[in-house]
């Protein structure tokens, strides 16, 4: 009974919540019906436009995310009401460009950065890395995010871990990116590889549907994260 009320609530959140500008008056060319993200393109570019960056007959499924691009995907699907701050300029990104307000709004947050004083980098590649951070923080699991970095041993000490440990595993429990089949693990990616727009676009379906449902509130098990006190074995 338990699954089924889990199950009636994603639809309703996604229903209720989720809908943004954009009529699905969408419909690729490049992405056809056995694509194996044709399900996410078709929620995010052509249900929503959320990434409906090449009009409405292209996906181009195989570029590069650009930065500009996530930044506009993700305030379209996290915060779409939100205004610029004008205090928040960018020396390689002009007011005039139709990528300014998504990007001051993803850096308002604290979604993304600028690097080198006021650049936003717009037209840089996208890592898997830089994609499940701003992603995360979308949906607002910062204090997970501290709880993983912090994570220690029983004894109290501090568990050295890679950059972007806590990003790499929240987006494992949330399944952010596709399981491809044996036959194609050459498509796996791992944290410093740039994203294609079909993985970002699958990435982005999975962040929304779980917003607002029980996959948030169970990783609340990593506010707090103390390793087990290990014995050796007699």
């Amino acid at each position: 009974m338990g699954k089924k009320l889990n199950g009636i609530t994603i639809v309703a959140v996604a229903a209720a919540t989720l809908a943004s500008a954009g009529p699905a008056h969408a419909a690729f060319s490049d992405v056809p019906s056995g694509h194996w993200a044709a399900s996410a393109i078709r929620y995010v570019a052509e249900d929503r436009a959320w990434m409906r960056d090449f009009g409405t007959l292209e996906f181009r499924p195989g570029r590069f995310l650009l930065r500009r691009q996530l930044a506009r995907a993700v305030v379209r699907a996290f915060a779409l009401s939100d205004d610029p701050d004008p205090s928040i300029t960018f020396s390689d990104l002009p007011e005039s460009d139709p990528y300014y307000r998504y990007a001051n709004v993803a850096v308002k947050r604290k979604w993304m950065v600028r690097s080198g004083g006021q650049r936003f980098r717009p037209d840089d590649r996208v890592s898997k890395t830089e994609l499940d951070r701003v992603l995360v923080k979308a949906l607002g699991l910062r204090r997970e995010v501290r709880g993983l970095d912090a994570i220690q041993t029983a004894e109290g000490k501090p568990l050295a871990h890679p950059p972007g440990f806590p990003y790499l595993v929240l987006a494992l429990e949330l399944g952010l990116h596709y399981n491809h089949p044996t036959s194609s693990e050459r498509r796996e990616l791992i944290p410093k590889e740039n994203v294609l727009r079909a993985d970002a676009a699958y990435a982005l379906y999975r962040a929304a549907l779980a917003r607002g449902t029980y996959r948030i509130s169970a990783l609340e098990r990593y506010r707090t994260v103390v390793l087990p006190r290990m014995n050796a074995s007699k």
